[in-house]
């Protein structure tokens, strides 16, 4: 059943008057709207029968941390936790849930409260360890318990090697050979984890691969767009790109994808990827030149991915971050864009169409699915609903206007945000 925050985050998206930036951007400032860690974890001390004012549950909390084992150095990290000043590592997120002995048998779940509260994109089953802890905690069993499960595989399995390419199981078939977790006896749970050491290559290649061919679809309908923008603007006789000064270009708000994304991923982490600088004259330099600036850009997130790592692992929501926000883009220039075009075949709302398409990918690639009650998840799916808003039936929507107008007041404006992104 949702509680108070997800239920008023979601009517805000079903409101029947859309929001403009400005009303966008007063919701997202609001900290009360949204799941955060402070929340997240004072209702779980709930559920526990913890009461008290928010020091009192403070110390509840570091308590129950340091009863099971995990309190950090004098407690200082579940501070940090408790007032949203910090989101904790996969590792420490994992401990929380032991913690507070979360399984598929209650709400939320241990992978729900990984990804809704920690911003922990779940438990990988292309990770042995990730599916020993999921095991354990099925199984209602302790953090120690899984450990030494991890430590029996690793030894049993110390011989067996293995290269790139000798997978047989895809990532889904890997979820179908533990679902059902609760009821398997230690030992087949043990056989079944070591003989598919071939199997935990580490990262999700139906994500990896999702993300390359909407990426590169991307960067193709922003050369596209790149292109008719520059004809029209030498056409007119204007500039082509305008200056860095600060100010808002006021040119084709698409193109600012590529350059997003880069500054979001970083170079290194597409050098890894295979994923070209440059494609069908898309220089990564001139598309910084028009908007937004790199400041605009940072505040979508504080996190900093990993070096060398794998699009489905670059910390709390990286990846998934990244992901949604090419999907998005994907989706309004080429299908809504497409569709005004041939002005038929247009799903009735485009809202419910966007939301099963991305659920159904996010499932496929092991992503948290959809969150209203995230900031990230409201904002883009705030944009989506905007093309379907019936204040003015006539009116030119731009969803995507819509989401760089809201970051640009982010940027710029005076209000002292919460850690949206």
């Amino acid at each position: 059943m949702m509680d108070d925050i997800t239920i008023k985050a979601r009517n805000a998206l079903e409101r029947e008057i859309s929001f403009t930036p400005k009303e966008a951007l007063d919701f997202l400032s609001k900290k009360q709207n949204f799941r955060f860690m402070s929340n997240g974890i004072k209702r779980e001390l709930v559920r526990l029968g913890k009461t008290g004012d928010d020091d009192a549950l403070l110390k509840e909390f570091q308590a129950l941390m340091n009863s099971k084992g995990f309190l950090s150095s004098k407690g200082t990290s579940e501070v940090q936790w408790f007032t949203d000043n910090a989101l904790p590592t996969k590792s420490s997120a994992i401990k929380i849930c032991f913690a507070f002995g979360l399984s598929s048998k209650n709400k939320p779940t241990a992978l729900e409260f990984l990804w809704n509260v920690c911003r922990i994109n779940g438990l990988n089953y292309r990770i042995a360890e990730d599916v020993a802890y999921h095991y354990a905690l099925e199984r209602g069993e302790t953090y120690e318990y899984a450990n030494a499960l991890i430590e029996e595989y690793e030894k049993v399995t110390a011989g067996d090697d293995f290269e790139s390419g000798d997978e047989t199981k895809g990532t889904s078939t890997m979820w179908e050979t533990f679902e059902n977790l609760a009821v398997m006896k230690r030992d087949e749970f043990l056989e079944t984890l070591c003989d598919n050491k071939k199997n935990f290559i580490q990262y999700n290649k139906t994500a990896h691969n999702e993300f390359v061919e909407i990426y590169n679809e991307l960067v193709d309908l922003i050369a596209e767009d790149i292109k008719f923008s520059q004809i029209a603007s030498m056409a007119a006789g204007l500039d082509v790109y305008q200056p860095r000064d600060g100010r808002r270009a006021e040119v084709h708000a698409e193109i600012v994808y590529e350059g997003f994304i880069r500054a979001l991923i970083g170079d290194k982490e597409f050098e890894y990827m295979n994923v070209p600088a440059i494609k069908n004259g898309t220089v990564i330099s001139d598309i910084m030149k028009h908007f937004p600036q790199q400041g605009h850009m940072d505040l979508m997130s504080s996190e900093r991915p990993r070096p060398h790592c794998k699009t489905t692992d670059l910390g709390n929501g990286y990846a998934r971050k990244t992901f949604i926000l090419c999907f998005f883009a994907n989706y309004v220039l080429k299908h809504v864009k497409n569709w005004k075009r041939a002005d038929a075949g247009a799903p009735k709302k485009f809202y419910d169409d966007f939301y099963i398409s991305l659920e159904l990918m996010l499932h496929r690639c092991s992503y948290g699915l959809l969150y209203p009650a995230n900031p990230f998840d409201w904002h883009i799916l705030n944009c989506i609903r905007y093309l379907d808003s019936g204040d003015d039936p006539f009116a030119e929507k731009d969803a995507i206007a819509l989401f760089n107008e809201t970051l640009v007041y982010l940027a710029d404006g005076d209000v002292v945000m919460p850690e949206i992104f």
